[in-house]
């Protein structure tokens, strides 16, 4: 289902990706 949702509306998944990462950058450092 995820897959389904990530092919249907992956700008919206990179944009989360993206947050998601930041966030973890910061948090490393």
């Amino acid at each position: 289902a995820a897959c389904e949702e990530f092919f249907r509306n992956p700008s919206k998944y990179q944009r989360e990706l993206r947050s998601l990462l930041t966030n973890n950058f910061e948090l490393i450092g």
